[in-house]
């Protein structure tokens, strides 16, 4: 049995595995995916991550892997971002104080709870946007800034031995 010609499933596999492994790609890839991974929305993380990497050629199983690593606080930090969303854009009382009230409405009125979720999700997201995005927009000029031969040198410096 002859193989077909070309590049085979192993191949392109190891080449997901090997981009964006040097220095500055894995900051880049763990900044851009931690700022994802906060993003308010459960479940679309994991594909804007993946488009993300796709379009930027970053490494995919190093921004899927800070994904799902970061999903603690990303779920940690959806209420705040609710909060800050709700007084940014004059939306109060979308969250209640207790999970109690909560429950029962959504016994009773799951269509009231499901659209009081979708609007908690557009403060959030919008929330999200204003301290996220500006602060990973600052990080990512930063890195820009530094040039590949200082984290060079820097990395030698490290790992060369100190003399006594």
């Amino acid at each position: 049995m002859t193989r077909a010609p070309g590049p085979t499933l192993r191949h392109h596999v190891r080449g997901m595995i090997r981009q964006g492994t040097s220095r500055k790609e894995v900051v880049l890839t763990v900044l851009v995916g931690t700022g994802i991974a906060v993003f308010p929305v459960l479940g679309v993380t994991a594909l804007i991550c993946a488009g993300v990497a796709h379009r930027f050629r970053l490494n995919h199983i190093l921004i899927q892997a800070v994904n799902y690593l970061a999903l603690p606080l990303q779920l940690l930090l959806f209420i705040p971002f609710v909060r800050l969303g709700e007084s940014v854009f004059g939306h109060e009382g979308m969250t209640p104080d207790s999970l109690g009230p909560l429950f029962e409405t959504l016994a009773e009125r799951p269509l009231q709870v499901f659209v009081l979720f979708l609007k908690a999700s557009w403060v959030a997201i919008g929330a999200w946007a204003l301290t996220v995005l500006p602060l990973l927009f600052f990080l990512l000029w930063v890195l820009a800034r530094r040039p590949p031969q200082e984290m060079e040198r820097r990395r030698g410096r490290e790992s060369a031995p100190s003399n006594p």
